[in-house]
């Protein structure tokens, strides 16, 4: 799934203990929001993760060693930033 996925981060940035995704770009960000959606439809951390999976959490940053509400936790916050970020872009370029 690793090579599938085109995750379009320009920047990471800390904030607090929350790692932010910055983009200036709305394809970027769009591609990030797709394949942050694929990949938490996809993947089921309940179960063993196939070596692209690992891939795909290691791309983000996501210990794929950590436990499965851990990883569940981190996916839906990387995804929830990124839709936020782009919710923003797009009204700021109206």
């Amino acid at each position: 799934m690793a090579g599938k996925i085109v995750l379009c981060l320009t920047r990471i940035q800390e904030y607090g203990n929350l790692k932010v995704m910055e983009s200036s770009n709305i394809a970027e960000l769009e591609k990030t929001v797709g394949a942050l959606t694929k990949l938490c439809q996809e993947i089921n951390p309940f179960n063993p993760l196939t070596e692209n999976e690992r891939a795909s959490l290691k791309m983000l940053e996501i210990n794929p060693e950590e436990n499965p509400y851990a990883i569940t936790n981190q996916l839906i916050l990387r995804l929830e930033n990124s839709i936020e970020a782009l919710e923003n872009l797009r009204r700021l370029r109206q």
